[in-house]
């Protein structure tokens, strides 16, 4: 906690020092479900408890430029939310953005907690969404500490970061990851998004939060990806990864589609699927999850996720764990 305020301190006094113009939105939800698997009420989206979306909670989310009479050449982004654990009956302190942007004729370079250089959760974001992306799996971190750049061309981007693989903890024992990803396409210009990423580097066990041991072990990923914003509110995204994650051969497939209407997009429908194989554990996951959007800062949503989960690490004896979980989750998402 007295982390969490220091760091809460410095970027909100760093920040006042340039005249500049700021956004500052408070955020709260309650996420609330039931689990046919683990036979009870739960009160998250994720099946692992560790996982920081979705979970009862409040935070806020701010955001400043920087700059002077002559030029803008940055800003800092701060968000952050005090969400309650049921499980472990306790409380999480969840740091998303944290960063300093700078902008120069180069590139635009960051420095604190900000996305990875990797697949699609480089440039959407599903941070109030019920439906996570591949960064949930473990393919990769969603957001992560260290250092990255961005050079936009008129076709696309590429982009690079170096991290410390922990998430949104920071600990050090020689762990870093570093990742590239190139695209081609502006997805609110041209209404489309390719892009190819390669990640490498050593990391510990990790599990949402918690740390399962200090032990590096080596990852490797590559990764295709595609978004697609078409007429009549269709949406779509597509991933595939596959390499050496914590020192296991895996690959993963990721398909998302939706539908938006009414003015606003107030009604949206969305369907995923996930196949996912790490080692001897395979997944497969259909989920769907319709919402509405009350007003310009409350939203509901509802969520029913059928989970296939394969544990063949006893195969040689012709043995094989088969658990399915049926869930239904429920959500009310304020930001304003």
């Amino acid at each position: 906690m007295k982390k969490f305020l220091t760091a809460a301190i410095i970027f909100f006094s760093f920040s006042k020092l340039f005249a500049a113009e700021s956004l500052l939105f408070w955020e709260a939800q309650g996420v609330a479900g039931y689990s046919s698997l683990e036979k009870k009420t739960v009160y998250r989206s994720s099946e692992n408890i560790y996982e920081p979306m979705q979970k009862n909670s409040i935070g806020f989310d701010y955001i400043r430029k920087l700059s002077t009479a002559a030029r803008e050449f940055g800003s800092i982004a701060l968000q952050a939310r005090l969400a309650y654990n049921v499980d472990e009956d306790k409380p999480e302190y969840q740091l998303y953005n944290a960063f300093l942007k700078l902008k120069s004729p180069a590139a635009d370079i960051w420095i604190g907690h900000n996305r990875t250089a990797f697949g699609l959760s480089s440039y959407t974001d599903a941070h109030s969404e019920l439906l996570m992306p591949l960064t949930a799996y473990e393919y990769g971190y969603e957001r992560d500490w260290g250092v990255g750049l961005q050079r936009d061309f008129q076709t696309g981007d590429i982009r690079f970061s170096l991290t410390s693989a922990t998430g949104m903890p920071l600990e050090y024992h020689g762990n870093y990851l570093a990742a590239l990803r190139y695209s081609h396409g502006v997805l609110v210009r041209d209404q489309y998004n390719a892009g190819l990423s390669i990640l490498a580097g050593e990391v510990m066990q990790t599990r949402g939060f918690k740390f399962i041991n200090h032990d590096l072990r080596s990852t490797y990923l590559a990764d295709l990806d595609f978004a697609f914003l078409g007429g009549y509110g269709i949406e779509y995204r597509f991933e595939f990864v596959a390499g050496v994650q914590e020192d296991e051969e895996c690959y993963a497939a990721y398909n998302k589609i939706g539908l938006n209407w009414l003015d606003f997009d107030a009604y949206k429908a969305e369907y995923q699927f996930v196949l996912s194989r790490k080692g001897d554990i395979s997944t497969i996951s259909n989920a769907f999850s319709v919402s509405y959007r009350l007003t310009s800062y409350l939203k509901i949503a509802l969520m029913y996720e059928y989970m296939q989960m394969f544990d063949d690490s006893m195969s040689s004896m012709g043995m094989s764990k088969t658990s399915i979980d049926n869930r239904i989750t429920a959500q009310a998402y304020y930001y304003r």
